[in-house]
């Protein structure tokens, strides 16, 4: 069932006649399709117009492991994958996950052409624990740029890293959560070891949760950090390994990615360090559709050494949900509490997914 090879389980257990010990146990079950395919269209704040094609096969070799590609076009680029899964990787506890990915995409200030791949072995620790290990290998390239030279760092550059994940879901829905929480982090280490040509550690973490405060209303929390330090000769990370923050998850007061150090020209630069923290409640208006208020709080800062609750930037605002299966579609508004200069007095966001 969790993985999509069954619609329906029952399980039917009728007495045994004179046996007080045994039971007979019918087992009814209901197969699912194994390929799908499909087109989705979106539409994002940032990204802009979405187009994507998906093709899944969930019983690859009459087995349960699982395939999935993915094809998306959007007003920044176009990108795709292909992704390899196996819940009981050699008839093991473990599962293992493999993904090959291309990406072209304009970003605000320059252009990039990424490639590379993932894989992940990992177990389940009980129903809603998991722990795992992982391995990357990708190329970056930086194509065009309007951003200087030395605020871009490597522009043509490998990472490869090793890390380890541990993830905490006791959501009760994973796309449309309404009670419960998540709790995730990871551990990433680049070494020319490892035919990187940049060498860091990265660590993030999240803590999201969800209080169902009536019947119909909800409180939602969350709290996000991260941070990446350079380790070999050079003290500079490359702007596309560098955090991000302001847009539709995270402080929404600011248009995405313009929270935190930029250039002269307004274009984003990222940083080594930032917070995040959020407040959600929302209330229902009819069927599916939701009102909502929030508070934002959060900082990026560009050095790992400054890591702090200093320069945090605040939002204030309200928008609607409206529920769909694969998660709400959200328009909201943020309002800059404390303005500073060349910042936005506040930003309108468009988006689909939770929020964090």
């Amino acid at each position: 069932l969790s993985i999509g090879l069954f619609t329906r389980i029952s399980l039917t257990p009728e007495e045994v006649p004179g046996s007080e010990d045994l039971v007979d146990v019918t087992i009814s079950v209901e197969e699912a399709k194994a390929r799908s395919a499909g087109i989705y269209l979106g539409y994002g704040t940032y990204d802009g117009g979405i187009v994507g094609l998906i093709y899944r096969n969930n019983n690859v070799f009459g087995s349960g492991r699982q395939f999935k590609s993915t094809l998306e076009y959007t007003q920044r680029g176009l990108g795709g994958d292909v992704e390899y899964s196996d819940k009981w990787f050699l008839d093991s506890p473990y599962f293992f996950n493999a993904k090959l990915f291309g990406l072209s995409k304009d970003e605000e200030g320059y252009s990039k052409f990424e490639y590379g791949g993932r894989v992940e072995l990992g177990r389940d620790l009980g129903e809603h624990y998991s722990i795992s290990a992982f391995a990357t290998l990708g190329h970056t390239e930086i194509t065009e740029a309007e951003i200087a030279a030395a605020d871009l760092g490597l522009q043509n550059y490998r990472v490869g890293s090793i890390g380890l994940a541990q993830s905490w879901n006791q959501l009760d829905n994973i796309a449309l959560p309404s009670r419960g929480f998540i709790f995730d982090n990871s551990f990433e280490y680049a070494s020319n070891a490892l035919a990187s040509d940049v060498e860091f550690v990265r660590g993030t973490v999240r803590l999201s949760a969800y209080f169902p405060i009536t019947e119909n209303t909800q409180l939602s929390l969350g709290a996000r950090s991260g941070f990446i330090q350079p380790t070999g000769d050079s003290d500079q990370i490359p702007i596309d390994l560098r955090f991000f923050s302001g847009g539709s998850t995270t402080v929404r007061s600011f248009r995405e990615k313009h929270l935190g150090p930029s250039d002269k020209e307004g274009y984003p630069l990222g940083g080594q360090f930032y917070t995040t923290f959020n407040a959600e409640y929302t209330i229902p208006i009819a069927g599916g559709l939701k009102a909502a208020i929030f508070a934002d709080a959060g900082n990026l800062l560009s050095d790992l050494d400054d890591a702090s609750l200093n320069d945090m930037h605040y939002a204030l605002g309200a928008g609607l949900r409206y529920d769909l299966p694969t998660g709400p579609i959200r328009l909201d508004y943020g309002y800059n509490m404390n303005k500073g200069p060349r910042e936005p007095s506040g930003s309108v966001h468009l988006s689909i997914g939770i929020a964090f």
